[in-house]
């Protein structure tokens, strides 16, 4: 499993998000990030399989991309284990 987080500025939120879902990722988290003077920029949050972890960041990068300084940041982790929190399901079972 892969936790990718994507940095964006605001107004590119709705369109990596189109792109995300155009590919099937439907669980998005987002949140405001302090950036530097006065952009907006925001963070996303997928947990995807490892398998499908280049195919997120092809999406987000063709999405997000203007060719520009700001254009965003992409960082992977790698998750050893996830766990529902109602039933205490972990791994593969929570998707």
């Amino acid at each position: 499993m892969k936790k990718i987080e994507l940095i964006i500025e605001a107004h590119k939120v709705s369109e990596v998000c189109a792109a995300l879902k155009a590919i099937g990722v439907i669980e998005i988290a987002a949140s405001e990030v302090r950036a530097q003077a006065d952009r907006q920029e925001n963070r996303l949050e997928i947990v995807v399989s490892a398998e499908r972890a280049s195919e997120v960041i092809r999406a987000f990068a063709s999405a997000g991309w203007r060719d520009l300084l700001g254009d965003g940041k992409i960082v992977v982790y790698e998750l050893s284990d996830r766990v529902r929190v109602r039933t205490l399901e972990s791994h593969e079972k929570v998707r």
